[in-house]
């Protein structure tokens, strides 16, 4: 045990702390501490820690939570957490998550979140684990994976790393999956991801049905496109048909547009025109470019008028592949071939399309009858090659011959 002061020069101490003297506080807090009156210790660290000493504040809550005093443990928690002990900022950001997990309250997850950056800001490695973990809950995959690898490279005390590491690797699969958190599974998913990945990631979902927002639209993908689990249309449906009940247009959104596609693998068009029109109401603009490719390539619906519409209000929207899709239907399209349109919206597309369209504007210069021009054929595809821009076997001897020919 420490040495303790003397009466005379505790005695002392104790005078200089009634005048306010903070160092003489902490001296007296100290020598009852020391002595073994937790009590009259507790005293005066209360003083010092209302005076702004952290560490005395911390010394407070511990006390209080020896004793069992949970109304004055959060108290002095909230003090040290706002005086700037990072370990106060953890616990008290562990204390509104817990309360979230009981409640359910939103309100209380934040104020778990800001307190747990306060803390992470000071590389207290547990809130950056809890981050890693809210942010996840919020399906912010990007944000999860930062705060999950800054967590273990810090080294976790108090959070479990195994929970810490399964998020981060799931939300690692997350981004492999998503492209800008978006809800809507992109259709090479299956291919970014190993048989594993996809496995975990589908397995994730149905554990977790009811946990997350857009889950029941992830199903829908997953067993529309056979990510993770056997394809199964009729699966791809029923879960599409869950999720498009959603209160949240973007999740019922994305799960009309899963669902129209279902319905084009069924050879329905007439339904799949009718869920990509409910997507297109909600904002999902791609739909308008769905509309457009529905009206013209599926038989039964054939509508190039119909067609044209919807490219021209895809474009209108800033969807720019629409104006390829309009110079193709005017080149091609018996009913309402025009050259001079055609060439305007090859232009136009090539304006504003970017590198991605060099290719298929070379091989449009080349192959469609109304616009056909080798010269502007090979110059596309020139610019495709000088950008390391891939092409295709069939575009390629498409090039030579044209560069064979002298073009």
């Amino acid at each position: 045990m420490a040495r303790t002061l003397s009466k005379k020069a505790l005695a002392e101490q104790i005078e200089l702390a009634n005048q306010g003297n903070l160092d003489a506080i902490k001296r007296v807090a100290a020598d009852y501490y020391y002595q073994g009156d937790i009590k009259l210790a507790l005293e005066w660290w209360e003083k010092a820690g209302n005076l702004g000493v952290i560490y005395c504040a911390v010394n407070c809550y511990a006390i209080y939570e020896q004793m069992g005093n949970t109304e004055k443990v959060l108290e002095w928690l909230e003090k040290s957490a706002e005086l700037g002990d990072a370990d106060s900022q953890y616990l008290l950001g562990s204390h509104y998550n817990d309360l979230f997990n009981t409640t359910f309250n939103s309100e209380y997850i934040e104020s778990a979140r800001e307190w747990w950056e306060k803390a992470a800001a000071q590389n207290e490695p547990d809130s950056a684990g809890g981050l890693a973990q809210y942010y996840f809950g919020r399906a912010m995959f990007d944000q999860s994976v930062y705060w999950g690898e800054k967590a273990l490279k810090d080294g976790l005390n108090g959070v479990n790393k195994a929970t810490v590491k399964t998020k981060l690797d799931l939300a690692k699969i997350h981004l492999k999956v998503f492209d800008d958190i978006d809800i809507d599974i992109a259709p090479d998913s299956k291919e970014k991801l190993t048989r594993q990945e996809q496995k975990k990631f589908f397995e994730f979902y149905i554990e977790h049905v009811d946990g997350f927002p857009h889950s029941k639209i992830v199903l829908c993908s997953c067993y529309r496109l056979g990510l993770g689990v056997k394809k199964d249309i009729a699966q791809a449906i029923h879960w599409g048909e869950l999720a498009v009940q959603s209160d949240d247009n973007e999740i019922s959104g994305a799960a009309q547009v899963n669902l129209a596609f279902c319905y084009l693998e069924q050879k329905d068009p007439v339904k799949a025109v009718y869920y990509f029109e409910q997507a297109a109401q909600k904002g999902e603009l791609n739909s308008l470019l769905n509309l457009g490719v529905c009206y013209l390539c599926e038989e039964k619906i054939k509508d190039v008028q119909k067609a044209i519409q919807y490219y021209e209000r895809a474009a209108q929207n800033g969807k720019d592949l629409a104006l390829f899709n309009l110079a193709v239907c005017y080149a091609r399209e018996e009913s309402v071939k025009d050259v001079n349109k055609a060439n305007y919206y090859f232009e136009q597309a090539a304006k504003k399309c970017g590198d991605s369209f060099l290719v298929s504007l070379g091989a449009a210069y080349a192959e469609l009858e109304l616009v056909k021009d080798p010269k502007k054929s090979v110059y596309y595809f020139e610019q495709a090659l000088a950008k390391g821009l891939e092409i295709d076997e069939e575009n390629l001897a498409l090039y030579n011959q044209l560069k064979q020919q002298g073009y």
